[in-house]
């Protein structure tokens, strides 16, 4: 065991004492300094003293790791003479650019945090991404366009999951245990949405436990949808209404029937039989 002893440390806030030098003997005089500074005038406690491991080139003070630093306790600190302190580790907490990470958490917030004071930048092409508590990965940052057409709410479906496919006209369900079930009447007034293929925005109700059956139903913006001919040929512009066939649209053509029936316009054609075209979602 070796024990260096030093001079003790001053009182005043900024004192310093040398405690131990490695030095290569050259002509940079490179130098590892142990030294003490102390942090509050008035006190002569371990607490109120850093401690700190710092190389030195001609003099110069490069970087540094201080033990227990400036308000501080039982926490690391890594800096430059240069710069001056860039990353602090204390309470479990990380801070990059800030002294007190984590004291900034919300209200009702708790846990351990990493807090950066500036720009977090994931290299390009370094394979870098976000990874979040529900395993979900982010890699690509969001430029204010979605990558679906629409918006959709996460619904309770009748029955299993397996029994619909994107495109499905939804209609509200029978009783309380599901919110909706493939139409399947003409002109139905409890028209909600269609089943969203690819939707930009998935809302869910908080209250409202997510199910592996539940189904995410477009009720805004332009959607791919089940259509059938049987009420005549679909054209664009067409106003859509629910058809006999389960989980179908047909062009409404009977005016005192679809006040509150119209599930959307059509954007694309049919002529006959059934198919799949965009609906831009306008329910009414």
């Amino acid at each position: 065991m070796l024990t260096v002893d030093a001079a003790a440390l001053g009182d005043t806030s900024g004192n310093t004492t040398n405690m131990l030098s490695l030095g290569d003997y050259n002509g940079n005089n490179n130098y590892l300094n142990f030294f003490q500074i102390r942090d509050s005038t008035g006190g002569n406690n371990w607490y109120t003293a850093t401690t700190r491991i710092q190389n030195t080139t001609d003099v110069t003070g490069q970087g540094y790791i201080d033990f227990n630093p400036t308000g501080g306790s039982y926490g690391l600190a890594f800096g430059s003479g240069t710069s001056g302190e860039a990353m602090r580790i204390i309470n479990g907490n990380v801070g990059i650019g800030t002294t007190s990470p984590g004291a900034n958490a919300p209200s009702g917030v708790t846990g351990t945090f990493l807090e950066v004071k500036g720009n977090i930048m994931l290299t390009q092409q370094s394979g870098g991404s976000l990874v979040f508590a529900d395993g979900s990965i982010q890699n690509k940052a969001w430029n204010g366009v979605l990558n679906g057409g629409d918006y959709a709410e996460d619904m309770r479906a009748t029955g299993m999951k397996e029994k619909y496919e994107p495109g499905d006209v939804l209609a509200l369900a029978e009783g309380d245990n599901a919110d909706v079930q493939k139409s399947v009447a003409p002109y139905s007034t409890m028209v909600a949405g269609i089943y969203a293929t690819k939707p930009g925005v998935v809302g869910r109700r908080e209250a409202v436990a997510k199910s592996a059956d539940n189904v995410p139903m477009a009720m805004v913006g332009v959607v791919p949808t089940k259509v059938s001919a049987e009420n005549g040929p679909i054209r664009k512009g067409d106003l859509l209404v629910t058809a006999s066939m389960p989980g179908y649209a047909m062009k409404g053509t009977d005016r005192s029937r679809m006040l509150g029936a119209v599930l959307g316009k059509a954007m694309g054609s049919l002529d006959s039989g059934i198919g799949v075209i965009e609906v831009l979602v306008t329910l009414q």
